[in-house]
């Protein structure tokens, strides 16, 4: 369906604006620290192979090789971004935002069952991280589990109630198991959020469509 691909682009599109915040973030504090010359903190660069210099201090934060990873990604050097967040995790296998940095990484590159396992992973280690459950969810959503990706959107907009796109992507999938009314909740939720979203009205009106028509709805919730 066109509007369910419009729906998952959008939320891809929006945790990558969210990876990408956290970076600039890092960046602007990295940039600060060199300018006031905080004591064994430097901004990482390459040598002239393309090797990221010896910086023990800076090196040794995990978080760090997550936020180089993004850099390679950017440029598209997929398979040094996995290799960065590889360290990160050998530093640190308990930090969910990696885990899901790789997952992404992995269905760049259309290896999908791998980025199953670390965006599983990183949903057990953060739970209430609601981009966790949208990665999670796209990862089912593309090997057709419907079920599955509605049990994670509906975490997510738990923890997101603000946020359209998620609402929107529910209700795709719920009208798509024929749960229109529940479909048409949803539809709602995210024109209450932005009004002005086209997809949510056109998939509101197609929902009301089917209603009106007789279509059989899902059991309630």
């Amino acid at each position: 369906m066109k509007s369910e691909k419009t729906w998952l682009e959008m939320i891809w599109v929006y945790c990558q604006k969210r990876l990408i915040l956290g970076l600039c973030l890092f960046l602007a504090i990295g940039i600060i620290a060199v300018y006031v010359r905080i004591p064994g903190f430097e901004l990482v660069d390459y040598d002239g192979q393309g090797n990221i210099r010896d910086n023990p201090k800076v090196l040794d934060d995990a978080n760090t090789f997550g936020a180089l990873a993004l850099i390679e990604a950017r440029n598209g050097n997929f398979d040094r971004a996995v290799e960065l967040y590889k360290e990160g995790l050998n530093k640190k296998p308990d930090d969910g935002g990696l885990h899901g940095g790789l997952g992404s990484m992995y269905l760049q590159m259309g290896r999908v069952d791998e980025a199953t396992i670390n965006f599983r992973k990183a949903v057990e280690l953060e739970p209430n991280n609601p981009d966790a459950r949208f990665n999670l969810a796209n990862i089912f959503v593309k090997k057709g589990n419907i079920d599955e990706a509605i049990i994670q959107l509906v975490a997510a907009v738990k923890l997101a109630p603000k946020n359209a796109l998620a609402h929107g992507a529910l209700a795709n999938l719920l009208l798509q198991k024929n749960e229109i009314e529940l479909a048409i909740q949803e539809y709602g939720n995210a024109l209450n959020i932005d009004p002005n979203n086209e997809d949510a009205q056109a998939g509101l009106e197609k929902a009301l469509m089917l209603q009106s028509g007789g279509g059989q709805t899902g059991t309630s919730r």
